[in-house]
Order: structure tokens, then sequence, then C-alpha cells
């Protein structure tokens, strides 16, 4: 049986909770109803002695916004949803500020939505703290990821690899299936994730790096399932514009902003063309999954890419190997590479491999999927089973630098990283 997550709901209107929520929270299955405080001094004494995984508060049970400010600031572990009435609607802002409160509606708000968006921020953030990847370092000594953030590059030295289809996979797989918080940077020109994710082509990137004072809430875009979603701009000259002299650490900004988020993942689908759209992001980004195809020249691209990010990259920004791995795309009955022999190869061609976390097979299931607008993880088993392998290495039961070396199971396949010494 699942864990219950604890509630506590407070308002000075008992019945109307008992009515919206009380029967709600008794019938789910996520969560348990902890405490139901229904004045000023009984929720000031709740939050003091024993703090609920999720908290609803409905504004108006404060005397104030600044009383109502000062004790949720000091909430340790507690997740906040604040539900406003209309006349403190202008405080809202405010309460933002705090990195307690996920979320706030202004009322009436549907419990239903209030219930979903609670769950799904409290399994965000268990994510996060297992997100076990340490932030890397800039040549200036900063960090540039919120603790707890994995901020995944999707890249590659060749087109067509499947490098987009992955980084969607992995956040459908996260968002529908796991209730984390997931952002989807696509970088590409022309980008395909409106046509696959069933988004628009504007609002796109070009919001923040025109303006960036409430431009980044503006770019956003969120699929059916709760993803969401970062275009690059779509007309060649304000691609291009963003790569000029000057403008290029807005791309750098944009992510960096996106990474204070509170997401659990940020996924970077980075072009292959080596601009500043692609190595900008790799800037913030503190783990890599490079996708090739299981062939002689998916070696050569991939020893490419690994030089490229540890060497040339690496000069702003360090990489160190336990933050590359690979996934393997369009195998087929025909492919001569198995993972370990293709692990084996790229060691003898750059003296070091990353893991083979995934090996998907070619599947016509895939491109049928994309092109009738439905999630491609959906219609094909192995790119499923890639999602799920990703996911579970990143937020899953953790995963030492030691357990790598030594070696994984994905399905019958015993994958063992290479490296020469």
């Amino acid at each position: 049986m699942a864990e219950k997550y604890p509630v506590g709901i407070a308002g000075p209107d008992l019945n109307r909770i008992g009515a919206e929520y009380t029967n709600l929270i008794s019938t789910h299955e996520r969560f348990a109803l902890a405490s139901l405080p229904a004045s000023w001094r009984a929720f000031q004494d709740i939050v003091q002695e024993s703090e609920p995984m999720l908290l609803i508060v409905f504004a108006e049970i404060a005397p104030s916004p600044d009383a109502l400010k000062d004790i949720l600031a000091k909430l340790k572990k507690a997740v906040v949803i604040l539900l406003l009435p209309s006349h403190w609607a202008q405080f809202q802002g405010v309460f933002e500020q705090l990195g307690q409160v996920r979320k706030i509606f202004i009322q009436p708000a549907a419990p239903k939505e209030v219930l979903a968006y609670g769950l799904t921020a409290i399994e965000t953030e268990i994510a996060r703290n297992r997100s076990t990847s340490p932030l890397q370092s800039t040549s200036g000594g900063a960090t540039s990821a919120a603790v707890g953030t994995r901020v995944i590059a999707f890249v590659s030295a060749q087109g067509g690899v499947g490098r987009s289809t992955l980084a969607e996979a992995m956040g459908f797989e996260l968002v529908a299936r796991r209730n984390i918080r997931t952002l989807l940077l696509s970088f590409d020109l022309p980008t395909c994730a409106p046509l696959r994710l069933g988004t628009r082509f504007a609002p796109t990137a070009a919001e923040y790096l025109q303006r960036t004072e409430g431009g980044f809430r503006d770019a956003v875009q969120s699929t059916a399932d709760g993803l969401d979603v970062i275009i690059a701009p779509d007309q060649s000259t304000a691609y291009a514009a963003a790569m000029r002299d000057g403008e290029q650490a807005k791309i750098h900004d944009l992510v960096n902003h996106a990474s204070h988020q509170l997401y659990a993942a940020i996924l970077l689908d980075l072009p292959t063309n080596e601009s500043a759209w692609m190595v900008q992001p790799l800037r913030v980004a503190n783990t890599v999954v490079i996708v090739s195809r299981p062939t002689t020249e998916g070696i050569r691209a991939c020893g490419h890419v690994m030089e490229l990010l540890t060497e040339v990259i690496g000069a702003q920004h360090r990489f160190t190997r336990d933050a590359f791995f690979l996934v393997l795309n369009h195998r087929t009955p025909k492919t001569v590479y198995t993972a370990p022999a293709f692990a084996t190869e790229l060691a003898k061609h750059a003296h070091w491999s990353p893991p083979v976390l995934a090996v998907v097979d070619e599947d016509p299931e895939i491109t049928r999927a994309q092109d009738g607008g439905r999630p491609a993880v959906s219609a094909s088993e192995s790119l499923g089973r890639a999602a799920a392998t990703m996911v579970e290495t990143f937020y899953g039961q953790a995963r030492g630098t030691d357990s790598l070396r030594r070696g994984f199971k994905i399905g019958r396949i015993k994958i063992r990283p290479t490296e020469e010494h």
C-alpha cells in the first residue's frame, strides 16, 4: 500500500472545509488528514509542534497578511498551498517570494485542483531531495543551480538520433506518471515540441530574452499532462539575435533562472550545432545524457561530444565524468554493437566511457505517435523502459559512483561502464 502523506488544512470556516476537503481527503489514496486548525492560535500551535507534509491555508485565518507571512516563513519542511480571498489578491507577490509557498489560488478554488497540485508539490519535493548529483562549478566558483534540481542536458553530435524523443519521454514519465514538477527547454531550430506535445509556437524563450521582468513566466507553456515547456524562438532572425556578442549570456540566464523555480527536473533538449543555444545551457547543467545510435559513426560522435564538454566547455564549467550517461537509440535486430561492446569501443577511442543507461529499439510506433500528437513513450515499450530507467537512476534509489562503476542490469543486459586506467 502506498505511503499516505499527512495534510493540514487551516481555515476559519470548519463547515466549509469539511464540505469541500475532508471527504475528499478521507477517500484519497495518497493523503491523510493530520490537522484541522480553525483559529489563528490553534494554527500557530500546530505549525510549531508538528508540520504536515502539505499545508493548505485559507489566508483569512490570519489577522493580517504580515502575520501570515511571518509564520509561513518559519516553516522548515511543509509545502504550502495558499488560498487568498479576493480582497487580499494584491498581496500575492509578497507571498510568492516565500520558498515554502508552492502555489497560490485566488478563492474560490476547486478542491480537487488544489489537492492535485498538492500531490505534485510533495512528489516534486521528494524527488528534489533524492537527487544526489552535486552542483557543477563555474570558473568563477559559484554554483549555478538550486540545491536538489537536476539540470539534465540531452546532447548529441548527430541529428536524427532521437535526442528530443528521449527528453520528451523522460518529461512525460516524470510528470504524468510520477507527479514530479518538470520543465523541458526545447532549444533546437525548428523546434519539434509544439507538434509533438500539443503546445503552440508562441510564446517562446524570446519573452525572457527581451525582458527578464516577468518574461520567464510568460515564456512557459504547459502540456495537457502538466509538463512545462519553453521553446526557442521559431524565427531564424530572433534565434540568431540571441547568439550575438553581448546577448549570449541571456540564454544562460534563462536556464539559470529556471533552475531556481523549484522544479525537480529541468530537461535541456540542445541542438547539435555547438552554438550559444547549446553551449550556454550546458554551463548550468549538472547531468549530461549523450544520445547515440549504436554504430561506429555513433562511437566517434560520442567521443567528439565528450571532448567538447570536458575540454572545451570544461574550461568554464567543470563536468566530472560521473555526470555523464549514454542512451543508445534505434537498435535493430541487425545492430552490431551491444551496449557493453559500444562502451568498450568508445573507451578505446576516447580513453573512457560513460555508463549506458538504456538501449531503445527502433520502433515505427514512436513516429506514428509523434505524428498523431500522442506521447511516444506510451506507444513504445522499449522507450517507456528507457524513460523509467532514467527517472529511477536520477530520482529513485540513489546509485553512487561505485555502484555505477560495478554496473547494473537493464532487462537482461548487464551494463558495465568501461574506463581506461
